[in-house]
């Protein structure tokens, strides 16, 4: 279950157990939001999952967990503010789970990433947006059901502009030499990646 998860990464970062369930609280109400349709629990568990699959890779497997924990706490589509906003909750959060400052501040660091403007600095960075992205080199299914809930998330934005925006987000990833920074993911889920968004840009 992710909250036995969540306390048992709480108890190996700070060990503060009335704080971790509070914390767990704050993370489950805003991960179990209504509005999020595809930024949800499933997400956070998609990427728990793949974490597992990756971990070995990882030199600080704990932070980098709670990093994927917190990195969707806040998400307002359309704002800039969401990986901000995030990254001081995490930091603030890690405190008051009696973590120590540098574990605060790697994590917030790591949430700030998320924002997939500019390269990992690190293999703990390039997993973590590895993670973020996996679903992209999902089977087909699994792909569409993605960008069905990334669609509903942005429902108020009108389908003619959302097309234009979608197809330029999809131009730049398929730009890259490699959608996936680290060698495990590109191994993994390059190739269906770029299957993926091709079709979806064909579509679109």
């Amino acid at each position: 279950m992710l909250q036995e998860r969540w306390a048992a990464l709480a108890a190996r970062i700070g060990g503060c157990t009335d704080a971790a369930r509070e914390v767990y609280e704050a993370v489950a109400g805003a991960y179990g939001s209504g509005a999020r349709f595809y930024h949800g629990f499933e997400h956070l568990r998609c990427c728990l999952a793949e974490l597992d699959v990756a971990a070995g890779y990882a030199a600080d497997p704990d932070t980098l967990e709670y990093a994927l924990w917190l990195h969707d706490l806040v998400c307002e589509p359309g704002s800039t503010a969401n990986e901000t906003l995030s990254a001081a909750a995490g930091h603030f959060f890690a405190g008051r789970l009696g973590a120590p400052p540098t574990f605060a501040d790697r994590a917030a660091t790591l949430i700030l990433a998320t924002r997939h403007d500019r390269p990992p600095v690190d293999g703990d960075t390039a997993l973590l947006l590895d993670i973020d992205l996996a679903v992209l080199g999902d089977p087909w299914p699994a792909f569409a059901a993605y960008e069905a809930g990334v669609r509903r998330e942005y429902a108020y934005v009108a389908a003619p502009l959302y097309a234009r925006r979608r197809r330029a987000f999809l131009r730049l990833l398929l730009a890259r030499d490699g959608i996936f920074h680290s060698a495990f993911f590109r191994e993994r889920c390059e190739g269906q990646a770029r299957r993926n968004l091709e079709r979806l840009l064909a579509a679109l």
